[in-house]
């Protein structure tokens, strides 16, 4: 795991955070799919370092595929990173998305809802995200 955390680390982080700020809404689309999936391989503190500021990033992008990909796949990030980092970083993107003008991307989150309830507690949920 060790080798693989230092390929990423050296080798594909650089490539990604290029890809992140990509002009080709295409190229950040693809990308949106599948970065969450290096959240386990690269652990919670890598995670938390180097990943969550692009999946943050991500989450503002104009092109609303992109936004959608990244909440479609937030559930890997939320097991390696933790509740109490879900609710500093990624829940105040998630509020801010839940008012999206892209129909698409409020559905999204409304999907995700269950998970989050599940994860983050029933009282911070119904204190925090009940009325969405």
């Amino acid at each position: 795991k060790d080798i693989q955390q230092e390929v990423i680390m050296n080798s594909l982080l650089p490539v990604i955070k290029e890809l992140v700020q990509d002009a080709n809404q295409y190229v950040k689309t693809a990308l949106a799919s599948v970065i969450m999936g290096l959240s386990p391989i690269m652990g919670k503190d890598n995670t938390m370092d180097h990943l969550l500021p692009l999946f943050l990033a991500q989450l503002k992008d104009e092109c609303p595929e992109v936004r959608l990909n990244i909440i479609s796949n937030l559930e890997a990030v939320n097991n390696v990173i933790g509740v109490s980092q879900l609710r500093e970083s990624l829940l105040p993107a998630i509020m801010e998305l839940a008012e999206d003008s892209k129909w698409r991307v409020r559905l999204a989150i409304i999907e995700y809802i269950p998970l989050l309830a599940a994860q983050l507690g029933h009282e911070f949920f119904d204190e925090k995200l009940n009325a969405l």
